[in-house]
């Protein structure tokens, strides 16, 4: 099957990874991000979002991105009185970024759409519950996640948009999210999500028995 590409106005984050079927709020700045903003809201409202290698970089270069991403759809904007830009995002789609296309007055990314690699109904479905309740542990032992996220995850009966909505959430570093976001295989991406979730809740309760322990010793 050929490989469609299709062009839109690229925006590259900084300590952020945005997932499909997630709506993120965004504050944009940036003079080149702001136009490419402009030009979305004047089209077709997509928006390729990326995150940075290094989040010091002011104007990074295709060098300075990582090269999987997510096409966007633009819901709401609204300028602030300094200037900025808040922005209302929804992920659609995982892409990956085949190069930069440099306009006048901000960068186009030329973009293939990435498409899930499936796993069987029955499957799905026992994982769908499996990450559930695991996810459920974690949430038992962490102060972290709101809860109207634990409620929408609650929610959630399709595998792909339940992974994605719990990692974007998670306390994790970008790097570890990002790797998710490069997996098409719905299985692998599943077994990366319910690692990290174990490691998490493991840290958590340990840290939760030091703590009790502290506290008895205090008390004795």
């Amino acid at each position: 099957m050929a490989i469609i590409k299709s062009d839109h106005p690229i925006i590259p984050l900084r300590d952020l990874v945005v997932f499909p079927g997630v709506v993120t709020t965004l504050f944009v700045g940036r003079a080149k991000s702001v136009e490419a903003l402009n030009a979305a809201m004047s089209s077709d409202k997509k928006l390729v979002l990326v995150a940075q290698m290094d989040a010091s970089k002011e104007d990074p270069l295709f060098t300075d991105m990582y090269h999987y991403g997510t096409v966007s759809n633009l819901l709401q904007l609204i300028k602030l009185p300094d200037g900025t830009m808040k922005v209302l995002v929804e992920g659609i789609k995982r892409c990956k970024i085949d190069k930069l296309i440099e306009e006048d007055t901000y960068t186009k990314a030329r973009v293939a759409e990435i498409e899930d690699i499936p796993v069987k109904a029955s499957e799905a479905s026992n994982l769908v519950r499996f990450t559930k309740a695991k996810f459920a542990d974690y949430v038992s032992v962490t102060k972290r996640i709101p809860q109207e996220i634990v409620a929408s995850v609650d929610a959630l009966d399709n595998l792909s948009r339940l992974i994605d909505t719990i990692i974007g959430h998670l306390p994790i570093e970008l790097n570890r999210k990002q790797e998710v976001l490069e997996l098409a295989d719905i299985q692998k991406r599943a077994e990366t999500l319910l690692t990290y979730i174990a490691v998490s809740y493991t840290h958590l309760r340990a840290h939760e028995t030091d703590s009790y322990l502290v506290c008895r010793l205090l008390l004795e």
